[in-house]
Parts: structure tokens; C-alpha cells; sequence
């Protein structure tokens, strides 16, 4: 009797202990969704785990939630593996001097309720077991990377995440340096920056006024054209000849100096003893006498045309 009461109450014990800690309706999503979709029992802690394959080989991922930080059902545990050139360059810029990076893998790792929201729980240890010596952990914090602490047992890396977001696992050598020689300086901060110009404030455009219906705005007056001045007739330039070498080119012809002007002598004026008068001297006596001679010669005629009418009368009248 008291065999089997010892016996019942050593599978009670370990049941209980099984209980304390345990996964329940742990499903895998798919291989194309790297996730699993578990329920969380109140008070009661919850460990969730995940194969996932990396760039450096296959790491199992294991999250212990403590108790009462998730409670319900529907909750996804999601690890996706980064493959991000920029990001990758960014870590390796961070490494610390003196140490070299053999090879390294970055995964997203994040949980969500049923509703699909994102949760970033504290306190929860996260274990990376692969065949692969990875010796550091470090997580992603707005840009910049931040070592973990870490506890390595066999090939499992052990840290205890502060919230979830981006983690990288790496192995590091450490490189040895010379006694004396100091390592490069990194690019001085200019004293002077320039100062940076505020910016333009923008301009509203004008408000745009809608016409009534069937009313035409009136038309905007067009600007005068500008006159065009004429083109200015293109003048050539003459053509100038190149001389053969050797050869003086002919001088430009001079124009022949005119003789002035000489004046003719003129003849000098004769003295006559007594000097005759021209007929502009008798003009004016010969046009009298014309006139005389006129009124005597009408005379004459009017006498003669009278005495021959008298005789034709005498003749008439016998």
C-alpha cells in the first residue's frame, strides 16, 4: 500500500513539474510562413521553438515566456530570416575595432496576437542551437547594432531579449594590432557647417471662380505684339587675296594731279578819234520819222479812195 502511494505521488510530482512548463497546440504555419501559432495557459510559463534555415546553416530558435505575460490563445511566434545588402553593411561598420567577422545571419523575430498586432514582450529568453560557432548576439536598435549578453552552453547561445526586433548571430575574430600603431581616425566633424537655408513657404495658388451656367467670362485682353525691327542687310567682306610668297603686291594706282585753271587774257579796249553812233544812238529819230511818214502816206490814201468814189457818183448819175 505504501508502494503504490509513494509510486502515485512520484507521477503526480512529475506531472506537475511538466506542467509548470509546456507548449501547448504548438502548429506549424507552413514552410512559406516561418511561424507557429501556440496557446499560453494563466500562470503558467510557455516555451515555443522553431527550426529555421539560414544563410550559414540551420538554427532551432526557442523563446521561454515567463508566466502571465501572455495569456489566451491564438498567439504566432514569427522568425524570418534578412537578407538585406544595406543592413548587412551597416553591421558590419558597427564591429568594433580590433575584431573581424568570419560570417554572420540576421532574423527577424517578432510575436503577434489573434488579432495580428504586434507584441514586444520583455523578459523573454530566446536559445540559438545549431552546429554553427556563432559567439555573439547582437539586436538592432533604430539603425544601430547592440551587443547582448550572452551565455554559451555546448553549442547553444543563450540572451535575454529587453524587446523583439531585428537580431543578428555572428562569429568574431579578434584581429591582432601592432603596439604603437594607433587605428585610423574616423572623418572630423567640420566646425563650420553650413547653415541650412529654411524653406521656401508655399504659395496657395488663386482660387479658381466656376461661371454661372450659360455665362462666358470675358476674354483677357491679349499684349501688342512688339514691333520687329527689320534684318540689317548682311554686308560681305571682300575678298582678300593672299599675295604668292616672294611676289610684293601691286601698289594702289595714284590719281593724276589736274593743271589749275588758267584765266584768258582779255584784250584791251581801242580809243578811236571820234566815235560813230550805233543804230541803238538813231533809234529813236527813225521811229519817229516812221510815225510822220505813216500819218502822211494814210492821208495820201484816204484822198485817193475819196476822189475815185467822186468820180464813180458823177458817172452814176449821167
Amino acid at each position: 500500500m505504501k508502494t503504490k502511494k509513494s509510486l502515485f505521488s512520484g507521477v503526480f510530482a512529475v506531472s506537475l513539474a511538466a506542467a509548470a512548463a509546456f507548449q501547448v497546440n504548438a502548429v506549424n504555419l507552413g514552410d512559406s510562413s516561418p511561424s507557429v501559432l501556440f496557446d499560453v495557459v494563466k500562470g503558467r510559463e510557455a516555451i515555443v521553438h522553431m527550426n529555421v534555415d539560414l544563410v550559414s546553416g540551420p538554427v532551432n530558435i526557442t523563446a521561454e515566456i515567463p508566466a502571465d505575460v501572455f495569456t489566451g490563445r491564438g498567439y504566432v511566434f514569427a522568425v524570418t530570416p534578412i537578407v538585406d545588402a544595406e543592413l548587412e553593411g551597416a553591421f558590419a561598420a558597427s564591429i568594433e575595432y580590433g575584431m573581424a567577422v568570419d560570417y554572420f545571419d540576421i532574423v527577424d523575430i517578432t510575436f503577434y496576437d489573434r488579432y495580428d498586432n504586434v507584441l514586444s514582450p520583455s523578459g523573454v529568453t530566446l536559445k540559438f542551437e545549431s552546429d554553427i560557432n556563432y559567439n555573439a548576439v547582437y539586436i538592432e536598435e533604430n539603425g544601430s547594432f547592440r551587443q547582448l549578453e550572452m551565455t554559451k552552453i555546448d553549442n547553444t547561445n543563450i540572451v535575454e531579449a529587453p524587446h523583439f526586433s531585428r537580431f543578428v548571430l555572428a562569429s568574431l575574430t579578434p584581429v591582432d594590432i601592432e603596439p604603437g600603431v594607433d587605428p585610423a581616425p574616423g572623418p572630423e566633424p567640420d566646425p563650420d557647417p553650413e547653415p541650412i537655408a529654411p524653406p521656401e513657404p508655399e504659395t496657395s495658388p488663386e482660387p479658381q471662380i466656376n461661371p454661372e451656367p450659360g455665362v462666358y467670362p470675358a476674354p483677357e485682353p491679349e499684349p501688342d505684339p512688339e514691333p520687329i525691327a527689320p534684318p540689317e542687310p548682311e554686308t560681305s567682306p571682300e575678298p582678300q587675296i593672299d599675295p604668292e610668297p616672294g611676289v610684293d603686291p601691286a601698289p594702289e594706282p595714284q590719281p593724276e594731279p589736274q593743271p589749275e585753271p588758267q584765266p584768258e587774257p582779255q584784250p584791251e579796249p581801242q580809243q578811236s578819234q571820234q566815235s560813230k553812233p550805233t543804230p541803238a544812238d538813231k533809234g529813236v529819230k527813225t521811229g519817229d520819222n516812221s510815225a510822220a511818214f505813216a500819218l502822211v502816206f494814210g492821208a495820201m490814201g484816204a484822198a485817193a479812195v475819196g476822189t475815185v468814189l467822186a468820180a464813180s457818183k458823177k458817172k452814176a448819175s449821167k
